[in-house]
């Protein structure tokens, strides 16, 4: 689950997000993950 806005690295040119596993707490820190590596999946 996406957890927040995407920052840019102006140095390198990467796109980093913040993700959130569903079940984890709202208060934890997410984890950062490169938006080329994020698969968009919907359930059906």
């Amino acid at each position: 689950m996406i957890a927040g806005a995407a920052v840019v690295d102006r140095y390198t040119e990467t796109t980093w997000v913040p993700v959130r596993a569903s079940e984890q707490a709202a208060d934890r820190e997410p984890h950062w993950v490169r938006a080329d590596n994020i698969v968009d999946v919907l359930a059906t």
